[in-house]
């Protein structure tokens, strides 16, 4: 794995269930494996701050509240990452981002989509929501590309999480599935200099496609 951008990373979740979600958490557990320091965004105050001392305090992690339905709660994290870390060089969201990374003229803004941005799913408004998301990311990669900043998108598809396992008891789930840390290490290439010839790309989505929907069942 090539090198994260010196500087850091903000896991900023669009539903605000970061320390709830086994996939934000293994994300953030790898990027600062990988040196990154990390802005961990979320509304439950406990589960945030013990991860954040987990991950080592201040000086690699920090933990902020935040409830994504409130838009300067968004900007605050954005903000904290300028004056803890100096600057924001990756994002898992889009919110914001941009204003900071203007003016450093780089930037990645990852996007956690998901295979139902590419294919229907039931219920509609996941599906309606996801593609939204694949036509954000999209967007953001056409208006910022000339200041350097390049927006990419993880589409998982089922995934091995404690539900899922639970539902392996009763149904012939594949053993093969991606987990958690799976799709952390996509951000991570994503976020790395690895990858940084790839603008408005998706990653994740033909591997979960295989050992998530075609293997499931």
């Amino acid at each position: 794995m090539g090198r994260l951008p010196s500087g850091l990373q903000i896991l900023e979740r669009n539903d605000c269930e970061l320390c709830r979600s086994q996939g934000n958490v293994a994300t953030v557990k790898t990027f600062e494996a990988h040196d990154a320091k990390v802005i961990i965004a979320d509304i439950q105050d406990a589960a945030g701050d013990l991860l954040a001392r987990e991950l080592g305090g201040p000086d690699t992690a920090r933990f902020i509240h935040c409830n994504v339905s409130h838009e300067e709660r968004v900007a605050a994290v954005v903000d904290l990452s300028v004056s803890a870390y100096g600057g924001l060089h990756a994002i898992t969201g889009v919110k914001h981002a941009a204003r900071v990374m203007k003016p450093m003229q780089t930037g990645c803004i990852i996007t956690t989509a998901s295979m139902a941005a590419h294919v229907a799913v039931s219920p509609t408004a996941y599906t309606t929501f996801k593609h939204a998301l694949l036509g954000l990311s999209r967007s953001a990669a056409l208006e910022l590309r000339d200041f350097n900043i390049r927006a990419k998108r993880v589409c998982p598809g089922m995934i091995r999480t404690s539900i899922w396992n639970e539902l392996a008891q009763t149904t012939s789930v594949s053993q093969d599935m991606a987990g958690p840390f799976c799709i952390a290490n996509a951000a991570l290439f994503l976020a790395s200099d690895d990858s940084s010839f790839v603008n408005s790309g998706d990653l994740a989505s033909m591997i979960s496609m295989i050992n998530g929907f075609l293997n499931l069942f």
